[in-house]
């Protein structure tokens, strides 16, 4: 299991908190959309964009938000460790955040603990749905590609798109579920799926991964593996092989595992 497999698995509850972008900014997701079970329909436009933005020409139904911008940089999680800004900017620069967009689902009466134990794909499904109503052109593009990979759109929509997506999952109103939030038992569940993970790779490669990390190095952040590791050494075909066979988050979210639980293939 690599670095990014632990840290992963922590990104798997932490990104259903912040924003699960694509293409350059705070993570990546896809989806089929003739798997969501929910149909794509255009809305009509509840409320106007910015007037003289051609950054939000094409888009439906969404305004920029002009106040509490810093305290929302925060918030959304758009900051990396060190506090720079890693959200989507205007064509100036300046972050380009918009209001939540609402009518997709209200989670705001859930409890933490429904919170981890969320299935991530309820969440795309509903984010995904939002996303192609705002705009056919990223309709198209989760057709076309099966996923809402925002860096493959032209210019300066890629960066309107993970604006967007982030005002979608905002409109779901989740509650926070940030690794300060994490009780004991979550961090223990999360661990337990940890080491599972690292038996399915060593049973699928038949490599020793050496010594497992304790749970407070877990929590610590701690790189699971050393540099000369033979997982490093493997092709990036078995990796990915590996991302499917020995998924990094428990499929159907935590809620559906149990410690002794098989690791499931991700669908």
């Amino acid at each position: 299991m690599s670095g990014r497999r632990v840290a992963g698995l922590v990104v798997f509850v932490l990104v259903t908190a912040g924003c699960a972008s694509a293409g350059g900014g705070v993570g990546e997701v896809s989806s089929t959309p003739a798997s969501t079970g929910l149909p794509t329909t255009i809305r009509p436009a509840t409320t106007s964009t910015v007037p003289g933005d051609p950054s939000l020409a094409g888009v439906h139904g969404v305004v920029r938000i002009t106040g509490e911008v810093a305290e929302l940089e925060e918030e959304w999680g758009l900051l990396d460790p060190e506090g720079a800004y890693i959200g989507p900017v205007d064509v100036n620069g300046k972050p380009l955040l918009l209001e939540p967009i609402e009518g997709y689902g209200d989670f705001s009466d859930m409890t933490l603990q429904e919170r981890f134990d969320m299935d991530p794909k309820v969440r795309q499904r509903l984010v995904l749905r939002c996303v192609s109503d705002v705009d056919p052109r990223f309709a198209q593009l989760i057709a076309d590609t099966g996923d809402f990979n925002w860096g493959n759109l032209p210019d300066r929509l890629s960066q309107v798109g993970m604006a967007v997506y982030i005002a979608c999952d905002e409109g779901l109103h989740l509650p926070s579920l940030r690794q300060k939030d994490w009780t004991p038992a979550m961090w223990q569940k999360a661990y337990e799926y940890a080491l599972a993970d690292l038996d399915c790779i060593e049973r699928q490669t038949g490599i020793d991964l050496g010594p497992r990390l304790t749970l407070d190095e877990f929590i610590a952040g701690v790189e699971p593996l050393p540099p000369d590791s033979p997982y490093w050494k493997l092709d990036i075909a078995t990796v990915r092989r590996l991302d499917q066979v020995c998924p990094w988050g428990p499929v159907g979210g935590f809620g559906a595992w149990d410690p002794g639980d098989p690791i499931t293939p991700a669908p």
